[in-house]
């Protein structure tokens, strides 16, 4: 399978030390923020980050700090559409 976009369940308020944590590791990770007030953001998805991975890195983003899922449906982990991740980039900046 290609890199695909997984959604990752991690500790709340660990967001922000888990993506630096990934992209450390090689991964392009992302989580998506919304602003509060002029200086606060906070987590549009508390306790989530996206990641794109290759299904053979698992092992490598579950033994990361602060993760302790890979999200997905009944079946196990499954990949966000790339289409979601544009269009919740595209809601985020707006």
């Amino acid at each position: 399978m290609p890199d695909a976009w997984f959604a990752l369940g991690v500790r709340e308020n660990t967001e922000n030390s888990v993506a630096a944590a990934l992209v450390a590791r090689g991964f392009e990770a992302w989580h998506p923020t919304h602003r509060v007030t002029k200086l606060t953001e906070v987590p549009l998805f508390p306790g989530c980050v996206f990641a794109r991975m290759r299904e053979h890195d698992r092992r490598a983003v579950l033994t990361t700090p602060g993760v302790h899922s890979i999200l997905g449906g009944a079946s196990g982990a499954e990949p966000v559409r790339d289409e979601s991740i544009r269009s919740l980039r595209i809601l985020v900046a707006a």
